[in-house]
């Protein structure tokens, strides 16, 4: 494992809840855990605590630091304006064919999710996205979104608790994908920012 892999891993079990608020990362731990140099270690740390997901305290060590809804506004922002970027691109060069694919994969969801099949719904969901970014071929913008997907898929979560919340989502995502059908530019961009207001508005503040 490189210090890179290393990084990726920690952030993921961080964010995910598998390492928990105030609790202490020990170098030596991790470097025998992983079987990797404490050099690794120490870069992932650096890495970690540039994202505001550790925190040094001096003669102490490094902690897990909680994860706030305030990060993840900042987060869904930054999503929001790329979104944009690439929402415009793919109405202007997106194919019938590319259409029909994301309409297909909008049919899974629809079905995963009125049957109550949440995380197949959300699985689906992100190669909805996965799929309409590929379509851009803006490869550096896309590149910058990937940095950002864990923070995605956490907002996703826990944005959206019931049914009924999922149902609203995927109303939205249906009205985004129509208006890029039909080449209406401020319809889609419309619904990309009603869809960040709503996921906030029902956001889970015990985060």
């Amino acid at each position: 494992m490189n210090a890179d892999a290393l990084y990726r891993d920690l952030k993921s079990k961080i964010l995910w809840d598998q390492f928990v608020s105030g609790q202490r990362l020990v170098e030596t731990g991790i470097a025998k855990s992983y079987r990797v140099s404490r050099l690794y270690v120490k870069s992932a740390f650096q890495k970690l605590e540039a994202e505001k997901l550790v925190e040094h305290i001096k003669n102490k060590g490094y902690f897990v630091c909680k994860i706030s809804v305030s990060l993840l506004e900042e987060i869904a922002d930054i999503r929001q304006a790329l979104e944009s970027i690439i929402i415009k691109r793919v109405i202007r060069i997106g194919t019938q064919e590319q259409f029909k694919e994301l309409s297909r994969i909008l049919e899974r969801i629809t079905v995963f999710i009125r049957n109550g099949m949440i995380d197949d719904g959300l699985d689906e969901v992100g190669k909805f996205y996965n799929r309409l970014f590929q379509i851009s071929g803006y490869g550096r913008v896309v590149a910058l979104l990937d940095t950002y997907s864990d923070y995605i898929a956490i907002i996703r979560k826990r944005s959206a608790n019931t049914q009924e919340e999922h149902l609203e989502y995927l109303e939205n995502l249906t009205a985004m994908l129509n208006a890029m059908i039909a080449g209406d530019v401020k319809t889609a961009l419309r619904q990309i920012e009603f869809r960040h207001k709503y996921l906030f508005s029902i956001m889970d503040v015990g985060l």
